[in-house]
């Protein structure tokens, strides 16, 4: 038990705590921990909009059928419900290559059938969209939606019309081909979250995507929606397992998982190179109790001859240094979120972060709180380790030593 007029003296001074170097060691503090704080969020940040990205437009579980396509009323789409346990709902979709011809440019997309009554259910497209309207029911059958990407390279507008080409195979002769045409109308320009997607994503009626395929009224595979995303996994491996070959199913984290992985990877990486910044700061917390330690010699002396003990000092100069480090953390994690706000706020201004490098057309800084509550636990950890040092030579201090020169 630390006595009340040794707390008095050394704690209810604010020469001991609010000094010149004592502010330099918080300041050096806080920015060790707003440099992590802002890296993690941004970090999170980017693997937050890659899984929207994927699940939005992926779904959480995707089906196929190795060498062939998915007919309407194939046995297995009605037994999905019992087949998979977290089941919720699913949706067809047309996947078609085709060009777009407009305005004396020509590239090739990815032409994407969907079906108005069942998409909602299982992706999140509708909250994407930019401009105009997604498809709906109502909607005409030449109505699609465009990735940003395709519009900004088209100049193409809600409303403006376009000509599709889908090259067909000759069925009697290979090496010929005809052109299917299909004159088609923009009704929306939708952010899908990744670049690829906004660059060459076309979003169709089914019926329209499937005109554009030799066979009618197949599926080139169906989403699935299930109860817990972070679960699909596992929900695959079940699905795979019971539906069997010639049955492909994968997950949302499968469709990027190298991707995934290395953020899973560089994550802790980059968390340790930046955890350098702070231990340089507490070395800076370190010197200054060392000083202080020097500057109290005569006052340390007369209390360790009125009877405190080591400990007690001990645990007087550790408060102290970690009440340093306990205003530079709280003030490090404001700053931390300060400058997350400006880097979005930058991003969304200017995209200093390109999207054909990072494959994600946009993404901000997300603060989570266990990333904050570890990024605390270990700086004060490393702040009270740094006080000791100077709190073991404090309480070395004989009444001699410390009087000599007064």
């Amino acid at each position: 038990m630390i006595p009340f007029w040794v707390l008095k003296r050394f704690i209810g001074s604010r020469k001991v705590i609010f000094n010149l170097t004592s502010l330099f060691a918080i300041l050096g503090m806080a920015l060790g921990v707003a440099s992590l704080v802002v890296t993690m969020s941004v970090v999170s940040g980017y693997e937050s909009a890659l899984k929207g990205a994927l699940v939005d437009y992926a779904g959480h579980l995707n089906v196929v059928k190795r060498g062939g396509e998915i007919g309407e009323q194939e046995k297995m789409i009605k037994e999905l419900p019992q087949k998979l346990s977290s089941f919720v709902d699913w949706t067809p979709f047309v996947q078609v290559e085709a060009l777009i011809a407009h305005d004396k440019k020509i590239s090739g997309v990815l032409v994407e059938g969907l079906q108005a009554e069942t998409v909602e259910k299982v992706l999140n497209l509708k909250g994407r969209i930019v401009k105009g309207q997604f498809l709906t029911e109502n909607s005409s059958e030449d109505s699609v939606v465009i990735g940003q990407g395709v519009a900004k390279r088209f100049n193409l507008k809600v409303g403006d019309p376009f000509r599709l080409v889908r090259p067909i195979s000759s069925r009697t002769d290979s090496s010929k081909l005809y052109s299917h045409l299909e004159k088609l109308r923009v009704v929306g320009i939708i952010d899908l979250g990744k670049f690829e997607y906004n660059e060459r994503v076309v979003l169709s009626h089914l019926a329209m995507a499937q005109k554009l395929k030799p066979s009618l009224e197949a599926f080139s595979g169906i989403r699935i929606r299930i109860k817990e995303s972070v679960d699909a996994r596992d929900a695959a491996q079940e699905l795979s397992t019971q539906l069997g070959y010639p049955y492909s199913v994968r997950s949302w984290q499968e469709i990027n998982r190298n991707l995934l992985e290395a953020i899973e990877l560089e994550k802790p990486v980059i968390f340790f190179v930046i955890l350098i910044i702070v231990v340089a700061a507490c070395f800076n917390i370190c010197s200054h109790l060392f000083v202080n330690v020097i500057k109290k010699y005569s006052d340390v002396s007369v209390i360790r001859t009125l009877g405190a003990s080591r400990k007690s000092l001990i645990l007087l100069f550790s408060i102290q240094g970690l009440f340093i480090g306990l205003i530079g953390v709280t003030l490090g994690i404001g700053l931390g979120w300060a400058f997350g706000g400006v880097f979005e706020w930058i991003q969304v201004k200017w995209g200093i972060i390109p999207g054909k490098t990072y494959k994600l057309a946009f993404f901000g800084a997300e603060m989570r709180l266990k990333d904050v509550f570890f990024i605390s636990v270990v700086s004060l950890l490393i702040c009270f380790f740094s006080t000791l040092p100077p709190a073991i030579r404090g309480s070395r201090i004989t009444p001699i030593e410390g009087l000599r020169y007064e």
